[in-house]
Order: structure tokens, then C-alpha cells, then sequence
């Protein structure tokens, strides 16, 4: 399956990130996307240049909704649009981004109204804050540092200058409406020393800022990821996923009520341990329901105790229940990680099937288990599932695989190895209904 992880991953996306609502407003139409330069903004190009006075190279945020050097909207509420623009100085010996916002106070040419020294050599993201007149344009700075970015938040005067009103630093940042008020809170993932901790920055109009922290972990190796979506059909929250000391993998979730950041997997006793696995699975919603699962590994049927080259894992996908207040199983998934691909394990399966190791790596074998079997190799076959480039599916059809589904990149098919009349194979219908991309 490591064969086609390269496909897959070009073409398919699970990524979730954190979004929000009305007090961040996100426009990407006003995008200057590297490398074409249309001509306004081949105008505020040159007018940097000449503002500038020495050679300079263009920065590109590297993530988020403004990947574009120069960032067109109106910062000053004044009607017309202002030029945040990005650079270093070429050839620099410590390389630091620079920002200068350009305006046309004459309406007739860009002119440099302010320079601001950044603070990071690199440019993470940036977010503009609209708050009805306010705009606060957050930048998010990379720095040398593996796990820590820096990020300032400013504002425009009436001239054009931009001051910062808040400093700060994270590891993964975004923005989303945690509380479920309506508008967006600035959400900021840190790592110091081992301690993992979450800022939430919320304001409501825009002049005022309440800003909350709660501690996550204290032996936290990295911050790998999160996402936003749903807790529960009610309730929304953001999942951290964090690789402890020990090389274990632990899942955080977290919510804000009344102002307070509150947290399933902290303020019950045990909670956040039952989200633990040895693999580096990511929490994502990956049956596109709305809620958010967190993935837990444990050997397939017949890998405690039979000997193996190759332990293969089942997944289990958990959400939490509100109503009872613990984590439950949703569903037990056979998963690559490598393919992105997951087949939820059925229902009359459970506990009746394992894997078997396929040298194929696009490839993989579902056997019925047999608890008197020598090892895993041992036991009768049911099926082989194939995850190809669609492009080769024919192939794989002339050799005895039924076609089953695919996106036009890549096709999956199926071939029962099990005598016909068979009560555990599968039908063509519960096959296609059961597969899923999940790139994490």
C-alpha cells in the first residue's frame, strides 16, 4: 500500500483545520497567489521596490487563507484598500521579515506609509480581524525554534501606521468560534520546555481582550496536530493531539463555556489515558458525520499470541458521549496510513475476523480467525482487498478482482478467496459502503 500513499495523497485531503466566525473575516479574493502578479499588483510591487531602495525577496505565508505576499484590503476603514506586504532583504546575513503597508493617498500611486520589522525570519500565516470599522491583521512569524512561532496582532491608524497590541508566541494557531457565541476566538497551541498549554484570545467588539489558559500536558514531546468540529451534535471543540515523553500518543479535547476553557479529556480522572495509542493516528472526522473521532490502535485477532513478522493493528474510532460522559467505540476500522484508506470493519465481522500481511504493498487480506490455528498464515481466507491507480484497475479485473469504487485517481476491488456460499464474505454493497479515504 506504500506504493500508492503518494496518489492518494495528492489527490485526496482530510485535513481539519480550525475556522471560525464573523469577527475574523477571511477574503480570499483579495489574494495575490505566488507567482503571477496581476497588475495592481504588479503596481504595489514596483512601488515597494522603489520604497525600499536595496534587493529584496518576497515572502509567502506558508499556510492559512492569505498565501500571498502582498495582502489587499482596507486595514484603515477608510473605503480603499491598503497593501500589507511581505519581504526580506536579500542576501541578509539573519534573514527577518519585513512589512511595509502602501496606500495611494493621492488615488493615483502606491506610496510606503509605514516599515515594521517582523518577528520571525519567515512569514506562518496571516488573519485579518474585521470587527465593523476595527481591523486587527494577525501574522503568525516561524521561527529557528522547531516548536515555537511568534505572532503579533496590529492595528492601522487613520495614517496607515500599524502598531502591535499584542505579542506572543505558539506552536499551532488558528481561529474558531469555541464558545458557540458567533464570533471567532484566536486560538494558540504552545510548547514550553515539556508543557503543552492552549491561550484562547477572544474579543467582542474588538477593543477589549479576555485572554484564558489552561495547562494540557506537562510531558509533551510535540504537539503533532489538531482540528476543530464536532464534540457533539451540540457542542464543537478543538482535539489536540500530543506525543508525550514516553512516545505515547495522547489526544486533548477542549471547549469554552462562560468564558471558561473546559476539557472531557482533564476534568475526569482517567479520561485523557483512554485515548492513548502507540501509533501516530490523528484525531479527524473520518466518516465526514460532523463529529470528530479519535483513532486507538490494538493488534488484530491473532497477534498477541501467534508469532508474526509483522503486527497488524485494528482501529478503533471513539467519540465522546455527552450523555454518559466517557469515550465510546464508534466503530473498528482496518486503516493504512500509508494509503490513507480505512474499511470499517462490518458488523457481523466483529470479533470473528484479523488481517493477514500482504507482500503486496497495495494490498491486504482479511481471514476468518481461528483460535487453533498455528499462526495467522494458517487461517481460511475470505477476502483480498487491492487499492490501485486507477489507470491499472483493469489489470487487477483480468486477474479475477471485482471493481468496487474509485475516484478516477484510484480504484478499489475486491476478490473473495473463499468457497461461494461462504456466510462471512461480503457483499459488493457492503464493501463500497465501508471504505474510506482518511489522509491524517
Amino acid at each position: 500500500m506504500r506504493a500508492v500513499a503518494a496518489v492518494i495523497a495528492a489527490a485526496m485531503t482530510a485535513v481539519f483545520l480550525l475556522c471560525g466566525c464573523e469577527s475574523l473575516t477571511f477574503n480570499v479574493s483579495d489574494l495575490l497567489t505566488a507567482p503571477s502578479i496581476a497588475d495592481e499588483q504588479a503596481e504595489v510591487y514596483n512601488a515597494l521596490i522603489s520604497s525600499v531602495g536595496r534587493p529584496i525577496s518576497l515572502c509567502y505565508p506558508r499556510s492559512g487563507d492569505y498565501p500571498s505576499a502582498f495582502v489587499l484590503f482596507d486595514i484603515d476603514g477608510d473605503g480603499l484598500e491598503e497593501a500589507i506586504c511581505f519581504y526580506t532583504y536579500s542576501q541578509a546575513v539573519e534573514p527577518v521579515v519585513m512589512l511595509s503597508v502602501l496606500d495611494k493617498p493621492d488615488g493615483e500611486s502606491w506610496q510606503s506609509v509605514c516599515t515594521l520589522e517582523g518577528r520571525g525570519e519567515a512569514v506562518d500565516k496571516v488573519m485579518l480581524a474585521d470587527y465593523g470599522g476595527i481591523i486587527d491583521i494577525i501574522i503568525g512569524y516561524e521561527t529557528p525554534s522547531f516548536d515555537e512561532n511568534n505572532v503579533s496582532i496590529y492595528r492601522c491608524s487613520q495614517t496607515g501606521v500599524l502598531s502591535s497590541i499584542f505579542d506572543g508566541a505558539y506552536a499551532l494557531m488558528d481561529c474558531v468560534d469555541l464558545d458557540g457565541c458567533g464570533t471567532k476566538e484566536i486560538v494558540m497551541l504552545k510548547k514550553e520546555g515539556s508543557t503543552a498549554s492552549v491561550r484562547v484570545i477572544k474579543t467582542g467588539n474588538g477593543v477589549s481582550y479576555d485572554i484564558k489558559e489552561r495547562t494540557l500536558s506537562l510531558s509533551t514531546q510535540s504537539i503533532v496536530g489538531f482540528c476543530f468540529g464536532g464534540m457533539t451534535e451540540d457542542t464543537d471543540a478543538v482535539f489536540v493531539d500530543i506525543l508525550d515523553t514516553s512516545g505515547v500518543m495522547y489526544t486533548h479535547v477542549f471547549y469554552m463555556m462562560k468564558g471558561e476553557i473546559l476539557s472531557p479529556t482533564l476534568d475526569t480522572t482517567g479520561m485523557y489515558q483512554l485515548t492513548s495509542r502507540y501509533t501516530a493516528l490523528r484525531s479527524v472526522d473520518y466518516d465526514s458525520d460532523g463529529i470528530v473521532e479519535i483513532p486507538v490502535s490494538t493488534p488484530f485477532l491473532g497477534y498477541y499470541s501467534v508469532p508474526s513478522s509483522r503486527t497488524e493493528y485494528m482501529t478503533s474510532w471513539m467519540h465522546y458521549d455527552s450523555g454518559i460522559g466517557v469515550f465510546i467505540i464508534e466503530s473498528a476500522t482496518y486503516y493504512s496510513e500509508d494509503m490513507g484508506v480505512a474499511f470499517r470493519i462490518p458488523g457481523r465481522w466483529q470479533n470473528l475476523v484479523t488481517v493477514l500481511h500482504d507482500d503486496d504493498p497495495g494490498q491486504v487480506t482479511f481471514c476468518q480467525y481461528d483460535i487453533e490455528a498455528g499462526s495467522v498464515d494458517d487461517m481460511p481466507r475470505l477476502m483480498t482487498l487491492a487499492a490501485v491507480p486507477a489507470d491499472e484497475s483493469e489489470s487487477y479485473i483480468e486477474s479475477g478482482y471485482s471493481y468496487v469504487k474509485g475516484d478516477g485517481v484510484m480504484a478499489f476491488l475486491s476478490k473473495n478467496l473463499a468457497p461461494e456460499g461462504e456466510p462471512m464474505l461480503l457483499t459488493q454493497d457492503e464493501i463500497s459502503d465501508n471504505i474510506f479515504h482518511v489522509i491524517l
